[in-house]
């Protein structure tokens, strides 16, 4: 699944950040997170999102802020802190590119992406 999200193919890309997001509702009993710490998916899921966002197709970058949602309201909810220092700085730094591709995709010409940001920083700023 994660290989998908590198294919030359977008729709391969598009459905691979989707089956992410269908994982992680049956988190619990997925075979995809089982061999990784807690704090390693949630910088994992972060990087994902940014590798969406600098996609070149706007379903791509759909798909990714609709993770981004649904991660950030569900399973993220409730992390407040990283034990782990250097998961810490990965997580800032897939937040920052997560932050500034939404930032610079309000000014994108497709209301709904311009949308899709605008609640997506929302949902953010209110973690």
């Amino acid at each position: 699944m994660i290989s998908r999200l590198f294919s030359k193919n977008w729709s391969l890309r598009a459905q691979s950040i989707i089956g992410l997001d269908k994982e992680l509702e049956t988190f619990d009993q997925s075979s995809l997170f089982k061999e990784f710490e807690q704090e390693e998916i949630y910088v994992g899921i972060f990087q994902i999102i940014a590798q969406g966002l600098k996609d070149k197709v706007i379903q791509v970058n759909s798909d990714a802020i609709v993770l981004f949602i649904n991660y950030v309201e569900g399973k993220f909810k409730n992390v407040t802190k990283f034990t782990n220092s250097e998961q810490r700085v990965e997580y800032g730094k897939a937040m920052n590119q997560i932050i500034d591709s939404m930032i610079s995709k309000l000014g994108d010409s497709h209301p709904k992406l311009k949308e899709q940001c605008a609640t997506a920083l929302m949902v953010g700023g209110t973690h």
